[in-house]
């Protein structure tokens, strides 16, 4: 489906969206620019701290985790770099279809906390581990933390709330989204 995309020295595989026909050139500087923040994170080096927007990071993260997306980091991740600065955003938020133990019309028992705020959920090898390097991060992990407070009464609150009126705002996406990806009846 994509046209243009590269593959990390680490194997992770990466679209292109913007810009959707890139050239040579532009193709070359996204891959060099999110390798060497993969490569950063593989080697555990706290200065891709200063290659990527910390809190959107966190907040995708704390998104990922409270929603035990099945996805997380395996598909349909996006970042996104402004041309005049030299950082990396995590987001938009996308492809939350299989949130909250549900995958594909196949429920999962996830049985760890989300308030442990558990960075080992993903370690099959698929998913980029990049969260689990900011966690490994003593300041980062306390900041994570700290975010997670922030947010935690906005997801409470939209959980125990807001959840009916949410399903009634997106029933139809989702019944597109189980014709598309053939799940078949839920």
């Amino acid at each position: 489906e994509e046209t243009c995309g590269f593959i990390t020295n680490r194997l992770y595989t990466f679209s292109i969206k913007h810009p959707s026909m890139a050239t040579r050139a532009e193709a070359e500087y996204i891959w060099g620019f999110v390798t060497t923040i993969d490569n950063m994170m593989a080697a555990k080096d706290e200065t891709v701290l200063s290659f990527i927007d910390k809190e959107s990071f966190y907040q995708k993260y704390i998104l990922d985790e409270v929603a035990l997306s099945s996805d997380s980091n395996i598909t349909s991740a996006y970042f996104y770099k402004k041309r005049d600065e030299n950082i990396l955003y995590a987001g938009p938020p996308w492809d939350y279809d299989g949130v909250y133990g549900e995958s594909g019309g196949v429920w999962h028992d996830y049985t760890q906390t989300v308030l442990d705020i558990n960075p080992l959920r993903n370690t099959e090898g698929l998913a980029l581990d990049w969260y689990n390097v900011l966690y490994s991060f003593d300041d980062c992990k306390q900041e994570i933390v700290e975010e997670y407070k922030q947010v935690l009464p906005i997801y409470e609150y939209y959980l125990q709330e807001g959840i009916d009126s949410y399903r009634d705002t997106i029933y139809g996406s989702v019944q597109m989204d189980m014709i598309r990806w053939d799940y078949g009846k839920n």
